[in-house]
């Protein structure tokens, strides 16, 4: 799953509602469900030997594993998708579907868990983690924590001026490191963020992509690697590019696939091979 440096580019296309909607595509309709999957076939095809890794989700794209370059790692993502999920709600599961399975497939588990250090849900999503890192040792998996921080309503006037999103996102880091094997943490908006972040952790930890500026996000994944981070796990920004296209209506010889062809084949690519090369580059600057 590493680069040739020892670095990590992840590629996330386990969020079914996010490409979706992207595309114009609703997954209650039998026919758009058919038609994600084969886009992220084709996107897998052609950009899964540009990254380090791959993470796909276990209801709509898994058999797109196939199409997958078989030098780049696996990972696998444990929770369900909902286009109806609230950040202050537990994380729901597929059913049949686990760290077991993760095993039987050689891939990596991945959770992504909405988080503060102040919500009510705190102690049962820390045990959560702690169950499923268990779990994961004992089937020989290992397990991959996205934080995604964010403000419980009840602390924002009386937190909002002492608690920043640096301090914060360090306490929940530590909080989950003791049971994943990596961390994927948002951008802590300075280069000695990055820094204490690094020193402050027992785990490696990769730069989250939350935003759609690609320019803005190489700056940040120089700035993070150069201190410490060990690559990056890739969601929106090498999508942001993309004209829009609607696939609901089209078939696949209309100029909205054939668009998105093209980007795929061209600018999503050109874009993950940038990612990777800036990781490649930077890590082995750091080693030497």
């Amino acid at each position: 799953m590493e680069t040739k440096t020892k670095g990590y580019s992840l590629f996330n296309l386990s969020q079914a509602y996010d490409l979706a909607d992207r595309f114009n595509l609703a997954l209650d309709q039998t026919e758009d469900i058919a038609k994600l999957f084969l886009v992220i076939s084709q996107t897998m095809e052609v950009v899964s030997p540009c990254v380090s890794g791959v993470i796909l989700g276990p209801e709509v794209g898994f058999e797109a594993v196939f199409r997958k370059d078989p030098k780049t790692g696996l990972v696998l993502s444990l929770e369900k998708q909902s286009s109806f999920f609230s950040v202050n709600e537990m994380p729901k599961f597929y059913e049949q579907w686990g760290i077991e399975q993760i095993r039987n497939n050689y891939g990596v588990g991945h959770l992504k868990l909405y988080y503060h250090p102040q919500e009510e849900l705190a102690t049962q999503k820390k045990q959560l983690a702690g169950e499923l890192y268990d779990a994961a040792k004992y089937e020989g998996v290992d397990l991959i924590i996205e934080l995604a921080m964010y403000q419980p309503e009840k602390t924002l006037s009386e937190n909002e001026s002492n608690d920043s999103f640096e301090e914060t996102q360090l306490l929940a880091a530590k909080e989950f490191q003791a049971v994943c094997d990596l961390l994927v943490l948002e951008y802590p908006h300075s280069s000695l963020s990055c820094a204490t972040l690094s020193a402050e952790l027992d785990v490696p930890w990769l730069l989250a992509d939350r935003l759609d500026d690609y320019t803005y996000f190489k700056e940040c994944l120089r700035i993070a690697m150069e201190n410490g981070a060990v690559g990056c796990q890739i969601d929106n920004v090498v999508w942001s590019g993309l004209p829009e296209v609607k696939l609901a209506q089209a078939d696949q010889d209309s100029k909205d696939w054939q668009v998105l062809t093209k980007y795929i084949q061209t600018e999503l690519r050109d874009r993950l091979i940038e990612i990777t090369r800036i990781v490649d580059e930077i890590k082995m600057r750091v080693v030497k």
